[in-house]
C-alpha cells in the first residue's frame, strides 16, 4: 500500500482491501502451500494497517492451525494468538466457524494430496492406504480427530503447555 507525498492513500488502500478480502482469505486454505504463504503475508499486513474488521480473519486463522507445513501453522498461530488477545470476544464468536473451516481445510488438504499421488501414477491411494504413510494426518483422521487434535491448544493454551511438560 502506497504513501503519497508523506501521507498513506488509505481511502484507496482501504477500498482495495475490502474488496478483494474475500479472495484473499479464501487463498489462506488453498491447496498450494506457497499461495497459502503468500495470503497469509497479505493477511498480516492487512491486519497491521487496520483495513478490514479483525473478526473475519478468526476462521481461515484457526483452520490453519491444521497446515501440514510448519511455518504457515507457527505465522497463522502468530497472528491468532495475537488477534485473540486483542479481541477475545471476537475469537470466542468465530470459534465454530473456524472449526468448520478446519473440516473444509482437512478434506481440501486430503484430497490434493490423493490427487496428486494418484494422478502422477505414484499409488492408488484408494485401495492401498499402507501405502500411504508419509501422507498428511488429515489423510487418515476423520474430521472429529482432525479438529479436536487442533483445537484444544486454541482454547485451552495453558492446560495444553502444562500437559505437555509432564
Amino acid at each position: 500500500f502506497q504513501i503519497v507525498n508523506g501521507e498513506h492513500e488509505s481511502n484507496l488502500s482501504n477500498g482495495v482491501a475490502q474488496r478483494y478480502w474475500p479472495h484473499i482469505l479464501q487463498l489462506c486454505v488453498d491447496s498450494d502451500a506457497s499461495v497459502r504463504l503468500q495470503a497469509l503475508h497479505l493477511v498480516e499486513v492487512v491486519l497491521r494497517q487496520g483495513l478490514v474488521h479483525p473478526m473475519s480473519c478468526f476462521p481461515h486463522l484457526i483452520a490453519l492451525q491444521a497446515d501440514p507445513t510448519n511455518n504457515i501453522q507457527k505465522l497463522a498461530l502468530r497472528m491468532l494468538r495475537h488477534q485473540r488477545s486483542r479481541y477475545p470476544d471476537f475469537f470466542d464468536n468465530q470459534l465454530s466457524a473456524g472449526m468448520q473451516m478446519m473440516f473444509e481445510f482437512c478434506r481440501v488438504l486430503a484430497a490434493f494430496w490423493v490427487s496428486s499421488r494418484c494422478v502422477s501414477g505414484w499409488l492408488d491411494c484408494k485401495s492401498n492406504e499402507k501405502q500411504c504413510k508419509d501422507a498428511p494426518p488429515s489423510f487418515h483422521a476423520n474430521e472429529w480427530e482432525c479438529s479436536h487434535y487442533y483445537a484444544v491448544p486454541l482454547q485451552f493454551p495453558q492446560r495444553c503447555f502444562q500437559r505437555s511438560r509432564t
